[in-house]
């Protein structure tokens, strides 16, 4: 994205006829790389929200369809809730394969209601 915004001032700044002469779809290309450029704004967008909604699992110590059920697992603090989910050792927090997480089917869910009391 940061290279869509400096080609676009770059464009900006020379005058139109240099580039016109350069290159004869230069207003094709101009319209492709401002819907490239919202593309990836929009994308970041969504990858903003999702990183944002699973932080929000680790915190509440639920996953979505808890969410939608409004039952949520025992209250645990933000970095328990991480270890809890990404296993104990940081360094294989970004990679998805180790180690492996045995998950606790049995955990006692709450109601939400009854937790805010």
């Amino acid at each position: 994205m940061g290279l869509h915004i400096y080609a676009f001032i770059q464009l900006c700044k020379d005058s139109e006829e240099v580039h016109q002469k350069n290159n004869p779809f230069y207003t094709t290309l101009l319209v492709f790389g401002v819907l490239c450029f919202f593309e990836a704004l929009l994308f970041t967008m969504f990858c903003f929200e999702m990183t944002r909604e699973n932080f929000e699992m680790f915190w509440n110590n639920q996953t979505y369809i808890e969410d939608l059920k409004e039952v949520s697992g025992r209250p645990v603090s933000f970095m328990t809730g991480l270890y809890m989910n990404l296993g104990e050792d940081v360094k294989w927090w970004l990679v998805p394969t180790l180690p492996y997480i045995v998950p606790n089917y049995l955990e006692k869910l709450f109601e939400v209601k009854l937790m805010n009391r």
